[in-house]
């Protein structure tokens, strides 16, 4: 636990200079471009993400096991392999798809969306799909070397950084291609010090020799690709249908609701990125006292700093909503929905991770295969009637949902509850 504290002092530092960066630049893109520009901005933007989940094919999660359990019993040959292995397959996936958007902006834009002025940002943001998906990979890489400052600093602060300093100058310019291409801008950069990164740090350990086990590192990668792709229309399907179902400034307003209840999570991505790669070191060598006690107060130092961000966006939602403009007031309520249900997937802990680092990632993907299902069902329910509020609480509910399933699933599975105050004697 000691371990923990520690890193998580650091790694929750740069969480939340990270959450500082992406809430400046939500606040920037919204008081520049108001509430419909920016939602155009976020249906382009979920359209990238789309790519860039199918093009990683799940390797970014096979890359932090894979590369913490190698690391473990120092076979640095196979960590060096594997990663390379990832980065040009995920690569070569990632620009694939992200040809197939370019070329499929004009129907996107015409025909889905009836936004036929989208036609030229949805290409700009074509281009974005290759650098998310190598510094994606290339933070995970970091992570299972526990590397976690250059890992977090990778995936989430040298990307906003730069689009943040981009962003008023190209906007000014460009108007809302100008915000995409600043978001561009960012990623290119974020895929070229991940990398720069992942090998000073990899080679600290022993000369660069690669080779690889394709069955340990593909293996794993079916069942979490299709966890990346639940979760993927978990956290964007409702983006979509706001943008068919609904107008640009529902999916703005709700977008920046989402991002900004995020906030309440940013200690469960701190304390995850420690927590994971050494559920990964418990399990390889039998540790499984240790996986318990870790895991539970974890989830404890989850819950305990989360509070008074819930809090926050409870009782002030309104005041929270007004820092992006008058124009996103009307989604306190929105806010708050949402905020209930990143609270739920904080006190829950790592389950997530658990299920993987053990090996079961089987039950993670049909737990995840429920929730999306969910998530769409309540989404085409509500959305047309209630616009973005009836996203928030679709939403909501299927991240309720999810996290309390996948919570059993621990416990039926590795015999302990990670909620605090739960099964007290598995300590």
């Amino acid at each position: 636990m000691k371990e923990i504290l520690r890193a998580a002092t650091t790694a929750l530092s740069l969480k939340v200079f990270a959450a500082g960066l992406a809430f400046a630049f939500n606040v920037v893109l919204a008081r520049m471009l108001g509430a419909d520009q920016t939602g155009f901005y976020f249906i382009c933007l979920a359209l990238a993400t789309i790519c860039s989940v199918i093009g990683r094919l799940g390797l970014d999660d096979v890359l932090v096991k894979v590369t913490s359990a190698n690391k473990a019993v120092q076979s640095w040959q196979y960590v060096y392999g594997h990663f390379v292995a990832a980065i040009v397959i995920g690569g070569v996936g990632s620009a694939l798809v992200g040809v197939v958007l370019f070329f499929s902006s004009d129907y996107l834009a015409v025909t889905v969306f009836d936004q036929p002025q989208l036609v030229g940002a949805i290409k700009l943001m074509a281009l974005a799909v290759l650098p998310v998906s190598i510094y994606t990979l290339a933070s995970q890489g970091l992570k299972g070397l526990r590397c976690i400052k250059e890992s977090l600093s990778v995936l989430n602060v040298f990307a906003p950084l730069v689009s943040l300093a981009a962003l008023p100058v190209f906007v000014a310019w460009l108007g809302l291609d100008g915000s995409i291409v600043a978001y561009v801008v960012g990623a290119y950069f974020a895929a070229a010090i991940g990398i720069f990164l992942w090998y000073r740090r990899a080679t600290e350990n022993a000369p660069f020799s690669s080779a690889f086990n394709m069955p340990e590192l593909l293996g794993p990668a079916p069942p979490l690709f299709i966890v990346s792709v639940m979760q993927l229309i978990i956290n964007w399907s409702s983006v979509v249908f706001l943008g068919i179902w609904a107008d640009s400034a529902d999916a703005g307003i709700f977008r920046v609701a989402n991002r900004t209840a995020m906030l309440t999570s940013f200690i469960f991505i701190a304390i995850d990125s420690i927590s994971a790669p050494k559920f990964a070191e418990f399990i390889k060598t039998g540790n499984l006292m240790m996986l318990r006690k870790t895991a539970r107060q974890s989830c404890a130092l989850m819950a305990s700093i989360a509070g008074p961000v819930l809090a926050l966006f409870l009782f002030f939602p309104e005041f929270v909503m007004s820092v992006f403009g008058h124009d996103f007031v009307s989604g306190a309520t929105v806010l708050a929905i949402i905020a209930v249900g990143q609270f739920v997937n904080v006190a829950t802990g790592s389950v997530a991770s658990l299920l993987v680092m053990s090996g079961n990632e089987r039950l993670l993907r049909n737990d995840l295969i429920v929730s999306a299902i969910l998530n769409l069902l309540l989404g085409m329910i509500l959305i047309p009637k209630f616009g973005s509020l009836g996203a928030a609480i679709g939403l909501a509910l299927t991240i309720a949902f999810q996290n309390l399933y996948a919570t059993y699933l621990v416990y039926r599975k590795l015999g302990f509850w990670t909620i605090p105050f739960f099964g007290r004697k598995c300590l």
